[in-house]
């Protein structure tokens, strides 16, 4: 009976270092982003990481967290409305550790490159319209 509490101490160890080894596989991507002007936290700054499907938004501290990703190295897109873009290029995720990213983003005027032309075509049966209206011509009065 001892023996098998001996392998059954014995496997529970295994197994929970087989997990905590498992888990030390991936690491983590963190930050803050805020406003260079006024040193604010920025809500809601998109922060992606380029041929992944990996991605998040800043909370209301401006901080931000994406887990689970697998080591290597990276390119971290961070964009938000009337702000610059910024292209993070050699970003170093290793396994069981947190890359940090704090930056401070510049307001941009927005502008638009190129013109935008909208075509659009009036549709047969107007279904916000309503009444309807019926056109007789002369001659067909006179009939």
């Amino acid at each position: 009976m001892m023996r098998f509490f001996k392998h059954l101490v014995l496997f529970a160890a295994f197994f929970a270092f087989a997990v905590n080894a498992g888990a030390q596989q991936t690491g983590t991507i963190s930050g803050q982003i805020l406003d260079a002007d006024d040193g604010l936290p920025l809500i809601g700054v998109n922060i992606i990481i380029r041929g992944t499907t990996f991605g998040t938004a800043t909370d209301l501290d401006g901080n931000f967290i994406i887990r689970n990703i697998r080591p290597g190295e990276y390119s971290v897109e961070i964009s938000y409305v009337g702000y610059e873009r910024l292209l993070l290029t050699g970003i170093i995720v290793t396994a069981g550790e947190d890359t940090e990213i704090n930056l401070e983003l510049n307001p941009v005027a927005l502008q638009a490159g190129d013109e935008v032309i909208v075509v659009g075509e009036r549709p047969i049966f107007d279904v916000e319209q309503s009444s309807s209206r019926t056109t007789f011509s002369r001659e067909q009065i006179e009939a």
